[in-house]
């Protein structure tokens, strides 16, 4: 809370602390983090120190000027520099014990920002890619029914965690198809109905099996 009342003092106009932010970054929810903290870096107008820093000159021209022609420390990339502390200090705060070993020595907000994409993104995109083959190959064999679709469902949950949502219709499709020959009458019927597909629907009419 500390950090969050720090930034708070730097965010213009604000009269409330940054949102918390519980989630600590892991290697399987990249996504989902993400999204809380440019939200609430956003809603504080802080969301350039991550994205496109654009920090003032580090000295300027002593007025009145001198001969010859002499600098100061610039005030402004003073506070500038000082804002970017704060808001890398409460992003560090968000991230797990392995995730801030990535950052540890980063010295800027975007610096460490940077590196947390370039290393998130693309095991969130190979993860998101093997659930969804897993979605598409798993098939009920010597599961329980109900195994079986708590099994589907978690996955379909696990990719909808990188943003990325299964509809109830290809879901449904993933779950019929997993049904061995026996459910291919059922298959065929169902594939046929008129409703507007409902996962619920189809879940309480294969226990009934």
């Amino acid at each position: 809370m500390a950090n969050q009342q720090l930034i708070l003092g730097l965010a213009a106009d604000t009269t409330s602390p940054i949102p918390s932010i519980t989630i600590k970054l892991t290697t399987e929810n990249f996504a989902i983090w993400r999204t809380n903290i440019v939200s609430a870096l956003e809603t504080f107008n802080l969301e350039s120190f991550i994205s496109a820093p654009n920090p003032p000159a580090e000295t300027r021209p002593v007025v009145p000027p001198t001969n010859p022609p002499t600098t100061e420390p610039n005030p402004d990339f003073q506070l500038w520099k000082q804002r970017d502390r704060f808001v890398l200090m409460w992003l560090k705060s968000t991230l797990s014990e392995m995730a801030l070993s990535l950052v540890a020595r980063a010295t800027s907000s975007h610096s460490a920002w940077t590196t947390i994409e370039h290393t998130f993104q693309a095991q969130t995109k190979a993860r998101r890619m093997s659930m969804k083959l897993r979605l598409q190959t798993l098939s009920k064999g010597a599961l329980t029914m109900i195994e079986y679709l708590e099994q589907k469902r978690a996955i379909a949950d696990s990719v909808a965690e990188s943003l990325q949502p299964i509809s109830d219709e290809d879901l449904i499709g993933h779950i019929l198809s997993g049904l061995d020959s026996f459910y291919s009458p059922f298959t065929a019927a169902y594939m046929v109905k008129d409703d507007v597909p409902n996962v619920d629907d189809l879940i309480g009419l294969l226990l009934q099996k």
